[in-house]
């Protein structure tokens, strides 16, 4: 449990990811849907010399917000036109190397995932896949 909940009561806690939960499927403050791409294992054919790797997607609806230049010192790798969404807790568990299409069917990669300070939602940073 992360520093800012452990003072709280589960039902305090409980209760904030609920309102947390809410506010990010709410598609008229921001939120949109989106579809988020799992890499699977990868497999080496040696026979053939290929490789390949499946996807799971998953939809989800979440806040989905701009990477401004006031952001960027302060998150590692980030450039402006950068993109963070916030996922709540209970949709998924995002990582780096995930990817995900958003509402306008552009593609983006995961490049660092963090967890908000009451454990609520997690907050990814992407980038547009070209």
């Amino acid at each position: 449990m992360n520093s800012l909940s452990a003072g709280l009561s589960a039902h305090d806690v409980s209760g904030i990811r609920s309102v947390v939960a809410s506010l990010l499927g709410d598609t008229d403050n921001g939120a949109q849907a989106l579809t988020w791409y799992v890499q699977g294992p990868h497999a080496y054919n040696p026979a053939k010399g290929l490789s390949s790797t499946t996807e799971t997607a998953t939809p989800i609806t979440a806040f989905v917000g701009p990477v401004t230049a006031k952001d960027v010192p302060s998150i590692v790798g980030a450039k402006v036109g950068d993109t963070q969404v916030l996922v709540d807790i209970g949709s998924l568990t995002p990582k780096a190397g995930d990817r995900f299409v958003d509402a306008s069917s552009v593609d983006w990669s995961v490049y660092l995932v963090t967890d908000s300070p009451l454990d609520s939602h997690h907050v990814c940073y992407a980038r547009k896949v070209n």
